[in-house]
């Protein structure tokens, strides 16, 4: 073959450093899809859990307590509105109003925020996307019916935690 055996050693050298160089890459590559590929997956279950809350009652039931929120709260007169030491009472009678206006509206609502917590914590769904799309909805929820989610935990302790959970998780790091 002519050349000398150093040069052989050099060679089959360069040429094992390349095969590790390729098979670092890629596996690297192999490792970046398969993340990406779970975070599409994520996306697609959490951009189902916005179709099951558009179509199945939940956003409507939101947005009947959300509009009789409203309604109540207009309705208060505006030195009761300002009062500080009242606000705390004030907040949760009109909370019980508008679910007494709309019977079952509560309880669609944390059904639903507690199957999307449960979805996040099983990394089922993208938590970017979900706090995206429900993070106000929830936290505006969970700030009116407190005190509800309280009293319901008398007799049912585990109640509305799902959403103390997802609340949490929305409120880390975007």
């Amino acid at each position: 073959m002519g050349q000398p055996p150093h040069f052989w050693n050099a060679m089959t050298g360069l040429a094992s450093l390349a095969g590790v160089v390729a098979l670092i890459v890629g596996g690297l590559f192999g490792a970046y899809e398969y993340a990406d590929r779970k975070e599409m997956q994520r996306a697609t279950e959490t951009m189902a859990m916005i179709e099951i809350w558009e179509t199945r009652g939940a956003q409507q039931a939101y947005l009947d307590l959300s509009r009789a929120l409203e309604k109540h709260l207009s309705d208060t007169p505006a030195e009761d509105r300002n009062d500080p030491d009242n606000a705390l009472t004030l907040r949760d009678n009109i909370a019980r109003r508008a679910m007494r206006d709309h019977p079952g509206a509560y309880d669609k609502v944390v059904y639903f925020f507690s199957r999307l917590s449960l979805c996040v914590q099983a990394s089922l769904c993208s938590e970017p996307v979900a706090r995206t799309f429900f993070g106000d909805s929830l936290h505006s929820f969970k700030s009116w019916f407190e005190d509800e989610k309280a009293r319901r935990r008398q007799w049912t302790p585990a109640h509305g935690r799902e959403l103390d959970v997802l609340s949490v998780r929305f409120q880390g790091p975007e």
